[in-house]
């Protein structure tokens, strides 16, 4: 994890946020999909995951 990111990682921990890193795209959908298996879950418009569609 490069120092900008590991810093404000720490920053988020600190104010009560859990953060996780993944090394692809694929990892962080996988992760997001335990995460919300059996949940309803709505999101704005993100760019983010937008970008993450193949």
């Amino acid at each position: 994890m490069d120092l900008h990111l590991h810093k404000m990682a720490r920053a988020s921990v600190s104010k009560g946020y859990g953060v996780s890193s993944f090394q692809t795209a694929q990892e962080a959908e996988a992760y997001r999909n335990r995460q919300v298996d059996g949940k309803t879950v709505g999101f704005g418009d993100s760019e983010t995951l937008k970008s993450m569609r193949p």
